[in-house]
């Protein structure tokens, strides 16, 4: 249940029964027969204070502070490269790596699509073009999907169903031909607010503030708009905003933005009686233990410690190791440089999410005279690939076959007849069930791989 919502298996918790994972900044010692288990990496919002400073001199001590995080990770004995999407994390690492090299010796690596709605290309272009760095781009296409998800499937020891470790793993393996090492933007989007479900959570609060009959009239609109299955749609949009807007806590609001499958929702899957013996209340938990933890934190710092705590360090940074060290790739992370986070916890909300409509203000003014207006206020695009026409194409088949319902049924874990109904809306095009479609296909790969029955 927890990973069909959060599409990882959050740790502690682990998906073969009786194994557990070490959680992230935690040791474990083995001592006289006995394993002790405890934190070594400080809490960083256990802070309680900001920074005293004035703004400017606080936009200018994060953008020193991420100038001298890069200066670190450029010292390697062999070439290093940086992952330039075209959105602003990667732009601001690349401005920070331009103070210290040639920018003409910085190799830049970004890939593309041929959907209009995943492609970034001519953005990161634009970037690399105004330093003049070695910039190299290549094309994913479904066949490069097919080609790599047998080697994926063999190598992941847990379900972890983030599409973009897929095109994360296809740029990773395309920037190994000529680096060792390489510089990404994670971390920036938790530690200063640069998602849109930060957006979301403002528009979140003016929403419960209309009718009841209201909202219901905009929940069932939501479901009338026809399915398309680009990138991050209108209509995909407002499905998810108003499957999590009316949830009253922030963890709830969260979890039901982020998750595949909202518990006991039309398209949960997971057989009823399995569904029954865990409460949603122990599935928000996950999101909800550093929400509580922080209790003396204002609300968009206790939604940066969530985010921390929880999906970037399981999922995000997840991803990026399994997807880099598969072919050998060691990438570094400049915003999660110690100095770095505490600079960033340190800044007033204010600066984070202005007036509740402007995600990472305090990265998008410190890069003003680097950076053009149109690329620092760009909005957010994600990286992705285009899950939704694939799953209706190229894995069709495939996807027929995973979720046939005699399969399920043998396993015993998942409800053929729903399973059944979200393979056939989807392939058919009346509805984008992309996200819990994709869990269950990963999930079920998982499963064939190390033979595993309720």
């Amino acid at each position: 249940a927890l990973y069909l919502t959060y599409e990882y298996v959050p740790s502690p918790r682990a998906a073969i029964a009786g194994v557990r994972k070490l959680p992230p900044g935690h040791r474990m010692v083995w001592h006289n027969g006995q394993v002790e288990i405890s934190r070594y990496a400080p809490d960083p919002f256990a802070r309680r204070s900001f920074h005293a400073l004035g703004e400017d001199a606080q936009l200018e001590a994060l953008r020193d502070g991420l100038t001298r995080s890069v200066k670190r990770r450029l010292m390697a004995d062999v070439d290093l490269g940086l992952f330039l999407s075209g959105g602003l994390d990667s732009a601001a690492v690349l401005a920070s790596m331009a103070a210290h090299v040639d920018p003409r010796t910085i190799r830049t690596f970004t890939i593309g699509f041929d959907e209009p709605s995943y492609d970034e290309t001519r953005h990161a272009a634009e970037v690399a073009r105004m330093f003049g760095t070695r910039h190299h781009v290549r094309t994913m296409l479904a066949d490069d999907l097919l080609e790599l998800l047998p080697a994926i499937r063999g190598w992941l020891d847990e379900p972890f169903a983030d599409p973009s470790l897929v095109p994360t793993h296809f740029l990773a393996r395309f920037a190994r031909e000529h680096v060792k090492v390489a510089l990404g933007g994670d971390g920036g989007d938790e530690l200063l607010l640069g998602y849109d479900t930060f957006l979301a959570d403002t528009g979140a609060r003016f929403y419960r503030l209309a009718p009841r009959w209201l909202r219901d009239q905009v929940a069932r609109s939501a479901d009338w708009l026809p399915a398309r299955h680009g990138n991050f749609r209108p209509e995909f949009i407002l499905r998810r905003f108003v499957r999590g807007a009316d949830a009253e806590s922030a963890p709830s609001r969260h979890m039901r933005w982020l998750s595949s499958v909202m518990p006991g929702a039309p398209d949960d899957p997971l057989r009823a009686e399995l569904r029954a013996a865990i409460t949603t209340a122990a599935i928000e938990r996950v999101m909800a233990e550093p929400y509580t933890r922080h209790e003396g934190l204002t609300h968009a710092q206790r939604m940066s410690a969530m985010y921390f705590s929880s999906y970037l360090s399981n999922g995000i940074l997840t991803k990026i190791d399994r997807a880099s060290m598969a072919v050998g790739l060691e990438v570094r992370a400049p915003f999660l440089d110690p100095e770095v986070i505490a600079l960033a916890v340190s800044l007033p909300p204010t600066l984070k999410l202005r007036a509740g409509l402007i995600t990472k203000y305090a990265l998008k003014r410190s890069l003003r005279g680097t950076l053009p207006a149109h690329l620092r206020h760009r909005r957010k695009h994600g990286f992705g690939m285009p899950v939704a026409r694939w799953l209706r194409t190229t894995l069709a088949g495939e996807l027929r076959r995973a979720l046939a319902p005699e399969r399920l049924r043998a396993a015993g874990m998942l409800d053929p007849v729903v399973v059944t109904r979200l393979v056939e809306e989807h392939i058919s095009g009346r509805h984008d069930h992309r996200k819990v479609l994709w869990t269950l296909l990963v999930f079920e790969w998982w499963r064939e791989r190390h033979r595993v029955t309720l």
